[in-house]
């Protein structure tokens, strides 16, 4: 309901859609009558530059949403993952122990090459993410007629919803321990037969 009352298409139902609407259409004008990018939005909305006014809303409202609160969601889900979960202690003193390994000297700037040696870090985050998907459905329009098993078709235009929370916890796809937070199910062959 939020989400929609934020992202209400005109602000004709509420003033919050209306504020929204208007704080994520006066860039892509401005925008488009400077035609210089000066900002990573803006480089962005070059990309798309054959979009109309309306699109070129829509995609700055996904990428102001999906880029900012799943980022903090995920953020505060790792700290949870971390406080709760039986094993928090010993995945927190194996991460800490892994960024001493690899970054051992904080007075030099963190980087995209040191966090990228951090397996377990990797592992942790990917784990977070696939127990607690900060999106927990997404959906699609279906672009052709599509057979799911005989005589069940769906027909092109339908609006398809994901489960991405069931997805991840599916035993098919997960394994009998799907439903537990594993980090070491992301590392190499050796640490995923113990999973």
């Amino acid at each position: 309901e939020l989400f929609r009352r934020l992202s209400d298409e005109d602000g004709s139902d509420n003033k919050a859609g209306a504020r929204t609407g208007a704080g994520c259409t006066k860039p892509v004008s401005e925008f488009k009558l400077r035609r210089t990018p000066r900002s990573i939005l803006e480089l962005l909305m070059s990309v798309y530059s054959k979009l109309t006014n309306e699109e070129l809303r829509e995609e700055v409202k996904t990428f102001v949403f999906a880029g900012s609160e799943t980022t903090g969601t995920a953020i505060n889900l790792t700290i949870f993952a971390m406080c709760t979960h039986p094993r928090g202690e010993e995945i927190k003193k194996r991460l800490y122990e892994e960024v001493l390994e690899i970054w051992p000297d904080t007075s030099v700037p963190l980087s995209v090459d040191v966090v990228n040696n951090m397996p377990y870090l990797d592992a942790v985050l990917k784990e977070v993410l696939r127990v607690y998907p900060p999106v927990g459905v997404i959906h699609r329009t279906v672009s052709r007629d599509f057979e799911i098993e005989a005589d069940v078709i769906v027909p092109k235009g339908t609006m398809v919803w994901l489960s991405i929370y069931l997805l991840h916890m599916n035993p098919i796809v997960w394994g009998e321990r799907a439903k537990e937070f594993i980090p070491e199910r992301w590392l190499g062959p050796e640490e995923r037969q113990q999973v």
